[in-house]
């Protein structure tokens, strides 16, 4: 196809290479038609000027071979005109042929195109078949999992034989609810966030356990330090006694301030009486007093935290144990839940499978169907690309026929230019012939006058001579 529509194009640009060719020789001819034209008005000019009467029958016939020439010219004229329409004409036939050729390569492009996309979807149709093979395998992989899973269940079922009524009841309410459609996975979301919730309460509590250990620790090391404060407080104490008796030995009474100072042990001790105050000026009563206040009050407020750590202790204690039962608890809600959760993640993806398998063979049917009207397709453009083959096989003999008319037609016009080539010769040939006869018979008209110019100058001068002779005579 390709390369027909190549040697027709090569075709084409020779018939418009042969088609300048004639409009050129054309142009040539006709050139030298008005210039022989022009040579032959010249003569007729210089045959008027020299000899007007004696070449009137020779005019009469150049007016006559004028007039013939300037027709025949005319025709030619109108054939050249004539030939240059038939050529616009078949110029405009190349377009529109070569336009329907362009339309029809198109067509030809899209039925390619379309054959392409049959091509890909057989592809993808295998494609899709070897999916489906691979997904029909995976489906019994995953029956034969599924068969290992049930074996397990039924072992996870004689294990989970003792379990408590709230249990049962949990799964057949699962097992009820598994036989819904669209509130299938809403409840089953809904069941998984309220374990999630319980396992994430649970494990709250067990943090909450945690730091309530923690805090139990803390009050440890509280009532360690509380117990270091009081050891301090001791150590101050009898640092503060220690210089109290100093201070004592220093005194004027060291007796008296030793048995004010044994006094303050022993009521310390005993943790009941105060200081006695004997006088306004007992400055030494009023300072043990105050220290055995102070002392007092540190020890009331430290007994008071020992106790307060004591009680926060126990409750700790027996909040650790209370949360020690709630996680044992929590961790069997937790197997239990994933338990349930695993359940329903198989059945979530059999049914999604499932689902899945089905989708691919609607898939297939519809590429089925594709591909069945893709091939009705590829039979109409198999049908469209003969009918363009044949347009195109028409449009060559009609290329074929018009470049066997306008050979002819050349042949005929380079006959007639031939013709009127020979017409020009022989009447350059009269006009050289009678050009020669004038010539010849001016030549002739020149002697005589030349002769008679010599008769008249000879007459003249006999007349002079006469004259002058007559004259003499005369004197």
């Amino acid at each position: 196809m390709k390369a027909q529509k190549r040697g027709k194009e090569q075709q084409l640009d020779i018939m418009n290479k042969q088609y300048k060719q004639l409009e050129s020789r054309l142009d040539e001819i006709l050139s030298r038609i008005a210039k022989e034209t022009e040579e032959i008005k010249d003569l007729e000019e210089q045959l008027t000027e020299g000899q007007i009467a004696a070449n009137e029958a020779l005019k009469k016939d150049l007016e006559g071979v004028i007039s013939g020439l300037q027709e025949y010219l005319g025709t030619i004229k109108d054939q050249a005109t004539q030939a240059q329409n038939e050529c616009r004409k078949l110029q405009d036939e190349k377009e529109t042929l070569l336009q329907r050729l362009t339309e029809v390569k198109q067509e030809r492009d899209e039925l390619e195109v379309v054959a392409m996309d049959a091509e890909n979807m057989r592809k993808e149709l295998a494609e899709l078949e070897s999916a489906l093979q691979e997904q029909h395998e995976v489906n019994a992989s995953l029956q034969q999992t599924q068969g290992d899973l049930s074996a397990y269940e039924a072992e996870l079922e004689a294990q989970l034989k003792l379990r408590d009524a709230e249990a049962n009841q949990l799964k057949e309410e699962l097992e009820k609810l598994s036989r819904l459609t669209q509130l299938e996975q809403s409840t089953l979301q809904a069941e998984l966030e309220k374990e999630r919730q319980s396992l994430k309460n649970a494990l709250g509590k067990a943090h909450f356990s945690e730091e309530k250990e923690r805090e139990n620790s803390e009050l440890h090391t509280q009532l360690k330090q509380l117990q270091d404060d009081n050891n301090l407080l001791k150590q101050q104490l009898k640092d503060f006694q220690n210089h109290l008796n100093h201070v004592v030995d220093g005194l004027i009474h060291p007796e008296e301030v030793a048995a004010r100072v044994d006094e303050l042990r022993r009521k310390l001790k005993l943790g009941a009486g105060e200081m006695r105050i004997y006088s306004s000026s007992d400055v030494l009563g009023k300072s043990l007093a105050d220290l055995q206040k102070e002392f007092n009050e540190i020890l009331a407020h430290s007994q008071w935290e020992r106790e307060e750590a004591q009680v926060r202790e126990r409750k700790l204690q027996e909040e650790m144990v209370l949360q020690q039962e709630k996680l044992v608890n929590g961790q069997e809600e937790f197997r239990l839940a994933c338990e349930r959760a695993l359940e329903a993640r198989i059945n979530f993806d059999k049914r999604h499978h499932n689902a899945r398998i089905q989708q691919l063979e609607n898939e297939i049917r519809y590429l089925q169907e594709n591909l069945k009207s893709m091939e009705e397709i590829q039979g109409l453009t198999d049908l469209q690309l003969q009918e363009a083959d044949e347009e195109k096989e028409r449009i060559l003999a009609q290329l074929q026929e018009l470049e066997k008319k306008k050979k002819h037609e050349d042949a005929k016009s380079q006959e007639q230019f031939l013709g009127l080539d020979k017409e020009l010769k022989s009447l350059k040939k009269a006009v050289a012939a009678s050009d020669k006869l004038a010539t010849a018979e001016l030549t002739i008209a020149k002697d005589q006058l030349k002769s008679l110019h010599g008769t008249v100058m000879k007459i003249n001068q006999e007349r002079a001579e006469v004259s002058s002779h007559n004259q003499n005579l005369t004197t």
